[in-house]
């Protein structure tokens, strides 16, 4: 038999933990990932009226520069949008894209600080780079972060029509 609650307690458990779509390093955490696909610069600014982050392909005046890229979160082994800070970007450079990475965050603001540890070289299976390919033909990085186009993991190319099939001409 289902337990009776109290009009809006739901206890300290609950249904379903709603996972989540994009990695970000929360203040004292620490994420372990591994970059796949293809990576793009993007700048962030601080919209004061909304009170959130944009992203933008251009510069703006307090811009910072972020670089987005695909990565498969090793915690869930999920394929996730992961936008990773420049000042961690440059630490990770003289590994490559072909490790796992562990980035921890501590401060807030202007003392936020990041130490990033490689975990070695790692390998990504075929059926994951192959459905990472795929859905980077369908949705372009710009298009997940900036016009936050809802988007799923794709395991098919997309399909190519030629101007002959169109016209039905053959």
């Amino acid at each position: 038999m289902a337990e009776k609650v109290k009009f809006g307690d739901v206890g300290k458990e609950h249904a379903f933990k709603k996972p989540k779509k994009w990695i970000y390093v929360s203040k004292d955490e620490t994420i372990n990932i591994r970059f796949v696909g293809h990576q793009e610069k993007i700048y962030q600014n601080w919209n004061a009226s909304l009170r959130k982050f944009d992203f933008s392909e251009t510069k703006g005046e307090k811009s910072s520069l972020r670089i987005m890229s695909l990565v498969v979160d090793r915690e869930d082994n999920d394929v996730k949008p992961f936008c990773c800070p420049a000042s961690v970007w440059k630490l990770m450079a003289p590994y490559g894209s072909n490790h796992d990475f562990k980035i921890s965050r501590s401060g807030n603001g202007l003392n936020t600080r990041y130490d990033v540890k490689s975990e070695g070289e790692t390998e990504v299976s075929k059926e994951v780079e192959y459905m990472v390919k795929c859905t980077l033909e369908h949705y372009s990085l710009t298009d997940i972060f900036v016009n936050k186009v809802k988007w799923k993991l794709v395991h098919e190319p997309k399909d190519t029509i030629s101007r002959f099939d169109m016209l039905d001409i053959r």
